[in-house]
């Protein structure tokens, strides 16, 4: 973007990773009008040299994410404004979300200007109170409400109470009446033209203040700004109007970091949440935000929200409303950082963990079809051996993948069988024409906002590989050629990422290892092979792949190389336990879970047998049986 047409005149240099930095360090002397570069790989630069760094040219310096790179480099952003600072210098620095270091840029720089993108990021930088309280029940929640008015003196501090809609606000209403608590109700009845958006509760004097009730149906015509409380009573359906009630004190907040203009301190905001298990829409949303900017959230809450995000993800997956895919990231890293503009998903379900057909330890052969990065493979399995075992067993039926593939290009040659897929929907299987060839495909997203011949994302699901085209070249899939699996499958090497934190691969890496695999598999009696560390349903981590051969006239293989270990001795990447740990931690918890929902099953079941052996129908039949039973007994004994 910056080295564009229209400013030729600009010189940009890009630095990052730690491969280019004397090529770099040659090119930053012959001058350069931008320098785009890391936290890290700033320092590597002014560590080599620091004269290429005049702090008299140094104009402007921009700081993007920071709450993405303080957390691991502190130092680096510490150096940065140490050798850049001067007086005139023009500091910009963006967040995602308010961090408590944004304070210490506040104080450090002059005439600084804050731009808040959220009322509800305003709320945190005023430093409100944050608090939620999780009820069994609404009885449970009326109680809450009215203990939090109490408590904050409603008449002297000034409380606006949110409910979703007209049937929220009626046991809200109902509960004020009943503890004779004064109130004002906004619903979709009030003329708001007649009291001019409330404007008049914002100038109440502390004493004749009365509590201010209103629905989310009312929220954009409101124009009060200087509420000290607010109380959810529910949650809304959409996070954007959970913090759009935020605007209702925006004008109450000061900042905590410059000197006060106001001759009396005010009171602290506060924020509290009223939970309850139909809270569940935006739930998991209000969760992640309290664990950035609470000191500790409720485990029962956390594990509460985690089955609410599976729960909401499995029925979206389940009509194509969201993408079944999983997020990369979060297989390659245990996490993704663009969560917000990420359309694949976060969560695991039950539905990912492990089948049968994939080997769960031991050592597996495979054949690479595709590589994504240096630690992520696209394979066909070909070949297992167990744990303590010497023989290898055959996986994977390639003749019947092979005749498949004969007979859907036979399909596909005659062109008046060529039948279009229709409108694209999530996760549905068709085919398409990609490299000469028909294969089979799954649809993984496509864009909704295009009516006519819209872009798909697609997933060649006997190769691994993912391509994007037009809905109009998706070509129907008869039911023939669905009942076989996909052949392709992801292996990724565990612990095994980018440097400096990054979450994408160099180009170059990729394409080296790319070729590393093609020169191997080119050769004679060579194998790729790994061992099992953890597995979900189409997902496989290893500890590193061995690139191996077998010696002619003997039997005995040797490993020629080690794709991962070679990655890290060529500074392409490092070694990362603690990521894979995570990993593995994520697994075992959607294991357990399933575990407990298989267990939960099985009780109810039981309970229903018995249930059932427990009703008056059985019970006739058993007495009926038992008169029988003393019948023939008697019979028996008048005999003898």
């Amino acid at each position: 973007m910056l080295n564009s047409v229209a400013h030729p005149e600009l010189t940009v240099l890009e630095c990052y990773g730690i491969r280019n930095v004397t090529k770099n360090c040659n090119l930053l002397f012959n001058g350069c009008a931008i320098l785009v570069t890391t936290a890290p790989s700033y320092r590597r630069l002014y560590e080599r040299v620091p004269e290429a760094f005049n702090r008299k040219r140094i104009q402007t310096v921009v700081i993007d994410n920071i709450e993405k790179i303080w957390s691991n480099f502190a130092p680096e952003i510490r150096l940065l404004c140490k050798t850049c600072e001067k007086e005139g210098l023009q500091m910009i620095i963006t967040a995602g979300y308010w961090i408590p270091v944004l304070a210490i840029f506040l104080q450090r720089y002059h005439n600084m200007i804050i731009c808040i993108g959220a009322f509800i990021e305003a709320a945190v930088y005023a430093k409100a109170l944050f608090s939620f309280r999780l009820s069994a029940s609404d009885d449970q929640k009326e109680i809450e409400l009215i203990r939090q008015l109490r408590q904050h003196n409603y008449r002297n501090e000034r409380t606006i109470v949110f409910g979703k809609d007209g049937n929220d606000l009626f046991p809200i209403v109902t509960t004020l009446k009943q503890n004779s608590i004064n109130h004002i109700v906004c619903n979709e009845r009030s003329v708001l033209q007649q009291h001019a958006g409330f404007m008049n509760w914002d100038e109440q004097l502390p004493g004749d203040m009365v509590v201010f009730v209103c629905s989310d149906e009312m929220l954009g015509d409101l124009k009060i700004t200087k509420a000290q409380h607010i109380i959810h009573y529910s949650l809304p359906s959409t996070w954007s109007t959970f913090t759009r009630r935020y605007a209702c004190s925006f004008e109450y907040y000061e900042s905590p970091y410059l000197p006060c203009d106001s001759k009396q301190a005010k009171g602290k905001p506060s924020s509290l949440v009223l939970l309850n298990e139909n809270n569940n829409q935006e739930l998991p949303r209000l969760v992640d935000f309290l664990e950035l900017h609470l000191p500790k959230v409720s485990k029962k809450l956390l594990e509460y929200a985690k089955k609410i995000r599976s729960i909401h993800e499995s029925a979206k997956i389940a009509d194509g409303r969201a993408v079944s895919m999983l997020c990369t990231h979060v297989l390659g890293f245990a996490v993704c950082r663009s969560i917000p503009n990420c359309v694949f998903r976060h969560a695991l379900t039950p539905n990912d963990m492990a089948i049968e057909t994939v080997p769960i330890n031991g050592k597996i052969r495979l054949k690479i079809c595709h590589v994504f990065s240096p630690a992520h493979y696209a394979v066909h399995l070909e070949a297992h051996q167990p744990v303590s075992a010497n023989n290898w067993i055959v996986l994977n039926d390639n003749r019947r993948y092979m005749m498949q593939d004969i007979a859907v290009q036979a399909y596909y040659a005659n062109e008046d069988r060529h039948q279009m897929h229709g409108e694209p929907r999530r996760n549905e299987l068709c085919a398409v024409y990609h490299e000469q060839s028909y294969s089979r495909c799954r649809i993984i997203n496509y864009d909704e906002m295009s009516m006519d011949n819209c872009e798909v994302q697609l997933q060649l699901i006997d190769t691994g590989r993912i391509v994007h085209v037009k809905s109009s070249a998706l070509l129907f899939l008869p039911e023939q050629f669905c009942k076989l699996p996909g052949q392709a499958l992801n292996v990724r090497i565990a612990s095994l990422v980018p440097h400096d934190y990054e979450q994408d691969w160099d180009k170059t890496a990729t394409l080296t290892v790319r070729q590393w695999i093609e020169d191997h598999a080119n050769r004679s009696n060579c194998f790729i092979e790994s061992n099992v560390l953890l597995v979900i349903k189409d997902t496989v981590w290893i500890d590193d792949l061995y690139l191996t051969e077998q010696l002619q006239g003997v039997k005995a293989m040797v490993t020629t190389k080690r794709i991962g270990a070679t990655v890290i001795s060529k500074q392409f990447g490092i070694g990362d336990k603690k990521s894979f740990e995570q990993i593995r931690q994520i697994v075992c918890d959607c294991e357990k879970s399933l575990r407990y929902e298989i267990q939960e099953k099985e009780k109810q079941k039981k309970e229903n047998i018995q249930k059932k052996l427990d009703e008056p129908d059985n019970m006739e039949e058993l007495g009926t049986l038992n008169e029988a039973k003393n019948g023939l007994f008697s019979e028996r004994r008048s005999e003898i």
